[in-house]
């Protein structure tokens, strides 16, 4: 699971492991499995709204994928989307070979190399008062 915070204006990354997909790749009714980035689609389970964004990619290898995006700004080719609302969501990772493009259609994308959730939690709504226990209290029985 993902764990990100919605309307940040600082760049948050995550780890995943596409790199397990890519054996079974080109995918079904795909032609080629040659891709030079990702695209992540986010969809709020509460609405159903979806977010596009192609994230800066640090780490690519068999072990982790590193992606950093920002969600404070929709600048989705820049890796930066609008996400404004706390709650679950999915994600899908797909491998695409056009990067100005944020549709995965047959002749762009080439295949799903990953799908989870995520959770966007935004700064706790309440916190525990601090109780300070005076220590000049004398208690009688």
């Amino acid at each position: 699971m993902i764990h990100l915070t919605p309307n940040v204006n600082s760049q948050q990354t995550f780890s995943v492991s596409p790199h397990q997909q890519r054996k079974y790749m080109p995918a079904f009714g795909y032609s080629q499995a040659i891709f030079t980035n990702y695209l992540v689609v986010f969809q709020e389970l509460a609405t159903g709204e979806e977010f596009a964004v192609k994230p800066v990619v640090g780490t690519d290898n068999e072990r982790e994928t590193k992606m950093t995006i920002v969600t404070s700004v929709d600048i989705p080719l820049s890796g930066a989307v609008l996400i404004k609302n706390s709650g679950m969501y999915t994600y899908t990772i797909w491998a695409m070979s056009d990067d100005d493009s944020l549709n995965p259609t047959v002749t762009t994308a080439r295949g799903i190399v990953e799908t989870g959730t995520a959770r966007f939690a935004a700064e706790g709504a309440w916190t525990s008062p601090n109780i300070t226990i005076p220590n000049n209290v004398v208690y009688y029985e």
